[in-house]
C-alpha cells in the first residue's frame, strides 16, 4: 500500500511542480523489502518479549491502522490528479 501511496504521491507532484525536463518523477521499489523485513522482525521481537505468539497480532494491527490514512491520501491524490488533468 505504500508504494501505491509513493505513486501517486509522485504524480500529484508531476501535476503540480513538473520537472523541466518533461520526466515523471520516479519510485524506487526498495522500501517494500524494508519493510517487510522490519514487521517481520518486530513480530519475533514481540513474541520473544512477552513469550507469546501475540505479536503477530501487533503487526497485523499496525497494518490495519496505517492502510486507512494510507489510502484516504490514495484516494484524495487520485481526485486531485483527475481535476488537474481533466483525466476521467
Amino acid at each position: 500500500m505504500n508504494v501505491v501511496a509513493s505513486l501517486t504521491r509522485a504524480g500529484v507532484e508531476d501535476v503540480k511542480n513538473p520537472l523541466q525536463s518533461g520526466r515523471t518523477r520516479e519510485v524506487s521499489p526498495m522500501l517494500v523489502p524494508v519493510m517487510a523485513l522490519f514487521f517481520v522482525m518486530l513480530a519475533l521481537a514481540m513474541d520473544a518479549l512477552f513469550d507469546t505468539n501475540r505479536g503477530s497480532r501487533v503487526v497485523v494491527g499496525a497494518h490495519l491502522l496505517f492502510a486507512i490514512p494510507c489510502a484516504i491520501g490514495v484516494v484524495m491524490d487520485i481526485g486531485y490528479i483527475r481535476g488537474h488533468t481533466g483525466a476521467n
